[in-house]
Formats: C-alpha cells, structure tokens, sequence
C-alpha cells in the first residue's frame, strides 16, 4: 500500500508538467492562427488534442491529490483510468472522426463521469470537522446525479423540462457546495493555526490511532 501510495505522489511532478507543456502548446497554436490568420482543420485537431490532454492532467492530479490526502489509492487510482480512457476516445474522435452517434455518445457520457469524479474526490480530500462532512457527501452526490442526468439527455437527445429542472437545481446545489467546503476547510485551518490545538487520538487497529476526523497516526514514544 506504501509503495501504492509513493507512486501516486511521484505522479503528480509528471502530470503538473504535462499540464503545463500541453497548456503552452495550446496558447501557441492560438497565438500562431491569430497572427497569421491560418487556422485550417489541422490546427483545430491540435488545439483540441491538446487541451484535451491538459484537461485529463488537471483530472488527474485532483485524483492523485485525494489519494495524498487520504491514504486511499482505489478510488483515485479509478479516477484516473477514466480519465485517461475518456481523453483517449475523444482524441480518436477528433482524429478519425467516426461518423457514428453511437461512439460519440459513450465517449461522451463517460467524459462526464471522468469530470464528476475528479471534482468529487477533490472535495472530498479537504478535511473538514466530521460534523460537516454531510455537506461533502451530499455534494458529491448532486455531481454524480447531475452527471447522469446531463448524460440521459445526452444519449437521448432530450431537453424535456421535467428533466431539465432537477438537473439545474443540483447544478446549483453542487456549485453551493464546491463553494462552501473548500471555505470550511480554511475556517477551521486558520482557527487551528490561531488557536491552541488540541489533538485527541482513539487506538483503532493495527497500532495505529485515529483522530475526530478519521485520519490515523503512527505514535512513537520519543527517546528520553
């Protein structure tokens, strides 16, 4: 699990630099078609290739930064393989354009998962009081609803209002809470720096202890 856990870290060197090459590489493209005016079907192809790939980075990094966090590498691990899977077949899309409904539509939907479940572990690792942590999970529910009901319409080809409407008014909810839970987060980070702390341990398994929220502790006794 360690070693799990050391990969996911060295991860994140790489795809912070590959956020920032691919980025470079598509300002320059745009600076390029704005001062010579030639902005033909290859230049798109490339501009969205790689802005597809810098998306997939960001994605990737809230994944890898969640398992930083937590410990817990299954998820972001999963969070990244959709990430990937959906970049790679929307890069095929672009490049060989297959003129099928039925490859653009799963292509798609599993975009819109890849998002959700990046934006949710994001929120997920900001520590928060245990209290709170109903807003964390009720948010990430409304991602993952909204997702799905972005995709039905998608798949279906309906804007009918009685879907429409609970999918705006998650929308609003999950942007509520994405504003919400990184502001708690800094609430109680700077009351701890400005406060005494006190911190409360419970021995859970395994030697190990546990805090109020969850996160466990290796306790040593230092040498007298």
């Amino acid at each position: 699990m360690i070693s799990i856990r050391q990969n996911m870290d060295a991860f994140r060197r790489p795809a912070l630099w590959s956020f920032i090459f691919f980025l470079s590489v598509s300002a320059g493209l745009a600076l390029v078609a704005v001062l010579t005016g030639n902005f033909g079907k290859l230049q798109v192809r490339i501009l969205v290739t790689t802005s597809v790939i810098a998306a997939t980075s960001v994605g990737a990094l809230s994944n890898s930064a969640y398992s930083s966090r937590t410990g817990n590498v299954q998820p972001a691990t999963a969070g990244i393989l959709l990430a990937c899977l959906s970049a790679a077949l929307i890069i095929i899309g672009i490049w060989f354009e297959p003129d099928t409904k039925w490859f653009w539509k799963p292509s798609a939907t599993l975009s819109f998962f890849a998002i959700a479940f990046a934006w949710t572990l994001a929120l997920i690792g900001i520590e928060i009081p245990r209290r709170y942590r109903w807003i964390k999970m009720s948010t990430g529910a409304c991602i993952f609803m909204v997702s799905a009901l972005v995709s039905l319409m998608f798949l279906f080809e309906t804007s009918e209002e009685a879907v429409m409407r609970p999918t705006l008014v998650l929308a609003i909810l999950a942007a509520l809470g994405t504003l919400v839970i990184p502001i708690l987060g800094r609430i109680f980070k700077v009351t701890g720096d400005k406060a005494l702390r006190k911190l409360v341990l419970s021995e859970v398994e395994g030697g190990l202890f546990a805090d109020e929220n969850g996160k466990r502790y290796r306790v040593d006794p230092l040498p007298e």
